[in-house]
C-alpha cells in the first residue's frame, strides 16, 4: 500500500499569482496556487521533494523526508520575501524566494508554520 507527500501552501499576498510545481524524486508531480494543498501518493521510502515557480530558477531548498507504508508526511511551503513595497507613489516587488519545511503536530498546535 502507498504512503503519501501532502504539501500546504500558506496564502500569501506576496506571491498569489504565482504557480509553484511540486517536484518529489525529480519529477513533476502538480501545482499548487496559492492557498491550496496538495496530495502526492508516493512508495513507501526515502524522497527528495522541492518546490519550483512555474517560470525561472527560484526553488526552495531539497527536503528529505521518509514515508512508511500507508502513512503519509506534511511539508508547508511559501514565499520568504518578496513583499510589496511602496516607495514614492510607485510599487516594487522584491524577489520572491520559497521555504518548505516538514510540518510537526504537537497536541493542538502545528509547528513550523511561518
Amino acid at each position: 500500500m502507498a504512503g503519501a507527500i501532502v504539501i500546504v501552501r500558506k496564502n500569501r499576498l506576496a506571491d498569489f499569482g504565482l504557480h509553484y510545481k511540486v517536484v518529489i524524486d525529480k519529477k513533476r508531480v502538480g501545482d499548487l496556487l496559492n492557498g491550496e494543498t496538495g496530495t502526492y501518493p508516493v512508495a513507501p521510502g526515502t524522497h527528495a521533494v522541492e518546490v519550483r515557480l512555474e517560470r525561472g530558477s527560484i526553488r526552495s531548498k531539497t527536503v528529505t523526508v521518509t514515508v512508511v507504508e500507508a502513512g503519509s508526511v506534511t511539508l508547508k511551503c511559501g514565499p520568504r520575501g518578496g513583499r510589496l513595497s511602496q516607495y514614492a507613489g510607485k510599487v516594487r516587488v522584491s524577489p520572491v524566494r520559497i521555504w518548505l519545511h516538514e510540518a510537526r503536530w504537537f497536541g493542538a498546535v502545528w509547528f513550523g508554520a511561518r
